[in-house]
Formats: C-alpha cells, structure tokens, sequence
C-alpha cells in the first residue's frame, strides 16, 4: 500500500511538471508572436523617420496596415508601439514641413543668385563688345594710341565685369549649402529640364569668367603687340635713314666708296679691297652696289671681317701667352727639382739612421751599455735633424705656388701631391728609428742593472772570503774596512780593502788557473799568428788543437765574468756547504747566518749595515724580510 501511494505520488508530479512545461512553450511562444508583430510596426516607423514628401502617402498607408494586422498580436506591447506609430507620424510630418521650408529658401536664393548671375553675364558680353575692335585684321592696322584707349577702356568694363562675378562668388559662399536642397530629387526621377538649380547657375558663372578671361588677355596681347610693332618700325626707320646717310648719290644702292665710308664710320673699320670684292660679287650680284634690302647681309659681311681680324689679334695674343706659361713651368719645374733633390738628401740620411741603428741592433749583445745609449742618442739627433729638414721640404713645396699663374696651379698641385706622399712615408720610418733608440736605452739599463749584481755579488764573495780566512764577525770586519776609523766607509778605503782582502783558498786556486789560462791562451795565439805568416794555406793540427783549446776556455770565461742567477746561487750554496764542513766548529753556525743573510739581502741593505756601526748582524728571518721591497723595486 506504501508502494502504491509512492507511485501516485511520482505520477501526480510528473503531471504537474508535464503541464508547467506546455503553459511554459505556450508562454514562449505567445512572446516570440508578440516580439515579430513589434519588430514588423517598428520597422516601419523607422522608414518613417527618413521620409520624403513623395515617399509620404505610401509609408502612412503601409503603416495603417501593419497596425490592423500585427497590434493585436503585441499583447501587453500594444499600447506602447501604438504611442510609437503616433510619435512616427508627427516626426515624419515634421520633417516634411521643415523639408519644404528648406526648399523654399533655396528657391528664393536661387532665384537672388540668377539674378546677379544675369547681371554678370551682362557686363561680360559689354567687355566682348568693348574688346571687338581688337579682332580681326583691322586690328592689324590700329595705331598704337588708338590700340591703347581700346584696351584702357576694356580694362575698365572688365573692372565692373570682375565684380559682378565677385558677388556671385561671395553669394555662393554664404548660401550655398542652403541652395543645394533644391537640387535634390527623388530616386529614380529625372532632373526637370525648366527647374532652376545651384548646377545650372555654376555652369553659366563659369563661362561667362571664361570669355571674360580670354577677352582681358585679347586686349592684353594686342597693346604688347601694338607697341612690339612700333618699336620695330623705329628701327626699321633708323636702317632707312642709316642707308640713306651712305648713299651719296641718291641711287638706292650702296657703291664700293660708299660701303668703305659706312664701315669706318660706324665701325671704325678700314675694309680690305678683298672684302669688298667678295660683298659686290656674292650681295650685289656683279652690280654696281648692295641694295636697301640687302644691308642687312652687307652688315654681316663687315660684322664678319671684324671678327676674323680680332680672331687674328687673339691668336697671337694666345700664343703669347702659351709661351709666357711654358717659360714659367720651366722655371717653377726647375724649382721643384731642387725641392725633390732635398727630398732625395732626407731620404739618404733617414736610411743612413736605420742603417747605423740596425747594424748595432745585430750586435747589441757584444756592445757596452755606454755604446747602446750612445747609438740611441745618434739615433735621435739624427732623426730631429731629419724631420727639420722634412719642415723646410714642407715649406719650400707649399712656396711654389704662391704668385703662379692659375694655369699653370693644377699642374703645380700634382707636383706639390708627389712630394708630399714622399714625405708622408718618413713619418713611421722616424717611428721605427725611435724606437730602436729606445730599445737601445733599454739595453743599456738592463746591461748596468746585470753588471751591477755580478759586481755585487763579486764583492760579497770577498767579504765572505775575508770573513772567513779572517774568522771574523760583521763588526770586526766593518773594522777591517774601515782603514781611518771614522765608522764610515767611502771609496778609498772599499777599494784599498778589495786589492788586500785575504781570498779563501778555493778561490785563490780558481784566480791562478785563470791566469795560467790567460798565459797559454797569449802563447797559442801567438804561436797561431806566427804559423798563420809563415804558412797561410795550410792548416795543421796544432791550429786545431788551439781552437779546441780556446772554444774550452771562452764558455768558462763567460762563465766566470757574466754569472746567471741561477749558477750564483747554486755557487753560494756551494760555498756556504764547503764552508761549513771546513769552517771551525765555534764559528760554524755564524758563517751559515752570514751566507744565508748574504744570499737574500740586497747590495743596498748590505751597504747601509757596513756604514753604520752600530748595526748589529740581524737574524736571517728578518734580512730576509726587509730585502723583499728592494728586490721587488729592482
């Protein structure tokens, strides 16, 4: 039984529902019927607001119509769209009336318009009349006065014409847009041929500015060719009388006198017979003389022969100077000779700098420090001398052209051009030889700062050896130096100490091989050159022996007077190891301090411990540390 209630329950529902859904499509559907019939009046009041007068009648009757059939289906919309077609109705009666008003006062302007139109057209055909006299072949005959007062008087009627045009223009300007809703017509209508428009009135302002145009520019033309007419029968009149002057005899014709007289007098001119037997044969034909209308071709034929002598004149005068310019160039080339000679002499000399620095730069390691800073400074006082030189070059070329002739510069300047790309490629040339200069001062600084470790290192190798022969300490050497005892050291005395200092014995054996190295190496080479005099094509083997000799001995002399860093310090090391397994045993631990102070301090700490006396020998740590910014400045 629950079931069943639950089952006419559903059915119930799905009935109400099913009826809700049709009153709701029925709802739709009354809306989209109400919605179309709106939207048909509506659309027709639109057509209402854009109405014509023509258009009128049909749009009220299509709208009567469509409220018959479509306001009932609006529904609840009915009063509000019948409200709307009455609104339509009176804008569109509206527009009608203010249509026809608007046409009515293009009619009234229009017609003011043709007024004034009427009144231009009237001035131009009186400025054509004015004009008329200006047309034509009698025109032809006027005289000049009588072309003027017509042309005075045309001016002035086309003064009034003007302004009567002007009003029309300004009328326009100012009614113009109202005007133009006469022309307006209906779609599909033709224009009506009795109708006045703004078009039809433009049309007749524009021909009429046209004729009046053309009329001003007739009267114009002909006063210029009026007066172009007169001026040329003055001169017509003047040739008459010209003619007329000349011929003596009152025959109209000019005789071989005659023609003579009228060529120095107005040319001052003496005609050669030559001449004139040309005009008398080809103007005259043969006759006895040059008619009136043919002076104008015997005036030529003197024009002519003028010409030909002043041609002549010009020719030598030409030539003349061709020759005064060829005199100048000659000499001006002769003086650019002398500049490029100048040139040539720099150049010898700038190539006998590089040369010389050159040469050297080969052997700048068999030179002394002294001979590199002397090459440098040959080297720059040869390069200032040159580039004075280059100036005065400078100078001379830029010279020639001051007081040459024009002709004559265009030439001068490609010369000017020559030489001065010549001294342009001396600049890096000078570049070059200064920097070799330099590279020499280079050299020669690293050369002193070389000599003057070995040196260095060569006096504290005898220190050390006269420390230790001696067993002495750094006071009681400073003591030894000290010859005068004053606790300064200076020149004398370090050098007094140097030739008398003891000498460890390693080092005394070592200066005696040296020098009994020198002794041989003297006697080979004098027994060489006495071989070499005596018997100069051969070779023996004692030369060989020699050689070998002396290529054995140079490595070690180079060795000994030029020590690298590397092989002094092994050397100290050396030293400082013999010197302890030699050395007693009180002492021991002092020379190895001295040794390992010696070996990382500088020439100069070394210097300022022996000036002072009252230094003590410090720890090695410690030299060691004040030598680093010395060393780091050399």
């Amino acid at each position: 039984q629950a079931w069943m209630q639950q089952q006419q329950e559903q059915q119930q529902m799905q009935q109400r529902q099913e009826e809700e859904r049709r009153r709701r499509e029925a709802q739709m559907a009354q809306m989209r019927i109400e919605q179309g019939a709106c939207s048909n009046i509506r659309r027709v009041i639109l057509k209402l607001r854009m109405v014509r007068p023509e258009t009128f009648e049909d749009l009220q009757k299509e709208l009567l119509e469509v409220l018959q059939r479509e306001l009932a289906n609006c529904g609840s919309h009915a009063e509000v769209i019948k409200q709307e077609a009455d609104m339509g109705l009176q804008q569109a009666r509206q527009r009608l009336e203010q249509i026809r008003q608007e046409q009515l006062r293009a009619e009234e302007h229009l017609k003011s318009l043709e007024v004034l139109v009427d009144e231009a057209e009237k001035a131009g055909k009186a400025l054509l009349e004015e004009a008329e006299p200006l047309q034509g072949k009698a025109a032809l005959e006027m005289k000049l006065e009588e072309v003027e007062a017509t042309a005075k008087a045309v001016e002035d009627v086309g003064v009034n014409a003007r302004e009567k045009m002007q009003a029309c223009t300004v009328f326009i300007l100012q009614k113009g847009v109202e005007m133009r809703a006469a022309d307006s017509i209906p779609p599909g209508q033709p224009q009506p041929e009795d109708k006045l428009t703004l078009s039809k009135l433009l049309v007749r302002i524009n021909d009429t500015t046209k004729a009046m145009d053309a009329t001003l520019q007739l009267a114009k033309s002909s006063k210029e060719r009026a007066a172009k007419k007169l001026e040329a029968e003055k001169k017509v009149q003047v040739v008459d009388e010209l003619f007329k002057k000349y011929d003596s005899d009152k025959d109209g014709m000019l005789s071989r006198k005659e023609i003579e007289k009228y060529a120095k007098g107005e040319f001052n001119f003496d005609i050669s017979k030559d001449v004139v037997d040309d005009i008398m044969k080809y103007i005259a034909d043969g006759g006895k003389g040059v008619k009136r209308v043919d002076f104008q071709k015997l005036k030529v034929d003197i024009g002519i022969a003028r010409e030909q002598i002043q041609d002549g004149k010009r020719k030598e005068a030409r030539l003349e100077r061709e020759k005064k310019l060829a005199e100048m160039k000659d000499e001006l080339a002769k003086k650019v000779e002398e500049v490029v000679k100048q040139v040539d002499a720099v150049e010898e000399k700038i190539t006998k700098v590089e040369t010389d620095t050159s040469a050297r730069a080969m052997k700048v390691k068999e030179l002394t420090s002294e001979d590199m800073v002397n090459t440098a400074e040959e080297a720059e006082k040869g390069v200032m001398a040159v580039r004075e030189e280059v100036l005065e070059c400078r100078k001379a070329s830029t010279d020639l052209m001051e007081g040459a002739e024009a002709e004559l510069k265009v030439w001068l300047f490609g010369e000017q051009k020559k030489i001065e790309f010549r001294l342009g490629r001396f600049e890096p040339r000078f570049a070059k030889a200064v920097t070799v200069a330099s590279m020499f001062r280079a050299e020669a600084k690293k050369k002193d700062f070389e000599g003057l470790v070995a040196l260095e290192k060569k006096a504290l190798k005898l220190l050390k050896g006269h420390q230790r022969v001696k067993d002495l300490t750094g006071e009681e050497l400073f003591e030894a130096v000290d010859a005068d005892k004053d606790g300064k050291l200076n020149q004398t005395e370090w050098l007094a100490f140097f030739k008398t200092c003891e000498r460890s014995p390693k080092a005394e054996k070592k200066k005696k091989e040296e020098a009994e190295d020198g002794e041989a190496k003297k006697e080979e080479d004098g027994d060489a050159k006495k071989e070499e005099e005596g018997e100069a094509k051969q070779e023996t083997d004692a030369d060989k022996k020699e050689e070998a000799k002396e290529e054995a001995v140079e490595p070690a002399k180079e060795e000994a007077a030029e020590p690298t860093k590397e092989e002094a310090k092994e050397e100290v090391k050396q030293e400082a190891k013999e010197e302890k397994e030699d050395a007693p045993a009180p002492t021991e631990k002092k020379e190895e301090e001295t040794a390992a102070a010696d070996e990382e301090a500088p020439a100069a700490q070394k210097k300022e411990m022996a000036e002072d006396p009252k230094t003590e020998t410090a720890p090695p740590e410690e030299v060691a540390a004040a030598a680093e910014p010395a060393k780091e400045e050399a």
